[in-house]
């Protein structure tokens, strides 16, 4: 009897364990393809059900499989987009190599329409809102930005693989909260190679931790 009970009991609670999952993946959403009538592939979101949420060409490219919080599509003309799991657009993403942002210590940097870059992290929630003419990718918990740098700069550089173009610019460092914590008073800031966030500011060099202490 008492082993009958245990059946039971281990039986219901797989059931609500495959209720729950299924209940979950409806709310994903997975990338479909076809050929359309020109005989090019064309791409949609479908749900578990095979719903379809996003039509078929609405974007040109879908980057993302599986959206299980947002994923990344591409726009004609109008760049990188982050959608949620109902296919809503949330904010523009900014480029990189050829693709949207990459995840840097949980954030990716977005765009408003003015062009200004702001950070919102893995649920679609914007951390920092869009103010920066510019502002690197986060690492370590910190990242450069410019007062005075040319807007869409990022388009001509990319984590300084290639040299930026000519501005009068300053930099300095934020936090993960977008809190400065170096002022932007350098001509040039970044981290050494002994663990330290080196600036410069008219040839004279100057260290900080971290957390912007000197």
């Amino acid at each position: 009897m008492k082993l009958l009970i245990y059946i039971i009991l281990f039986s219901n609670t797989l059931l609500s364990i495959s209720l729950a999952q299924e209940a979950k993946s409806v709310k994903y959403l997975y990338k479909v393809s076809k050929d359309s009538i020109q005989g090019l592939e064309i791409f949609a979101y479908a749900n578990s059900k095979g719903d379809i949420v996003v039509p078929f060409g609405k974007y040109p490219y879908l980057f993302t499989d599986t959206i299980k919080t947002i994923g990344f599509v591409s726009k004609a003309k109008n760049g990188f987009w982050a959608i949620n799991q109902k296919g809503k657009e949330l904010f523009k993403i900014v480029p990189f190599d050829n693709g949207p942002d990459n995840l840097c210590d949980g954030l990716y940097r977005i765009l408003d329409k003015h062009d200004n870059i702001g950070f919102a992290n893995e649920k679609g929630k914007i951390i920092i809102k869009p103010k920066f003419s510019f502002v690197d990718p986060f690492h370590k918990g910190v990242a450069r930005f410019c007062l005075g740098c040319p807007k869409r700069m990022f388009m001509q550089s990319i984590e300084n693989l290639i040299k930026m173009p000519k501005h009068n610019g300053k930099f300095g460092m934020i936090d993960l909260k977008g809190k400065i914590i170096i002022p932007a008073i350098y001509d040039s800031i970044r981290i050494s190679d002994n663990n330290k966030i080196m600036a410069t500011k008219e040839g004279k060099e100057y260290f900080f931790d971290f957390k912007g202490k000197q």
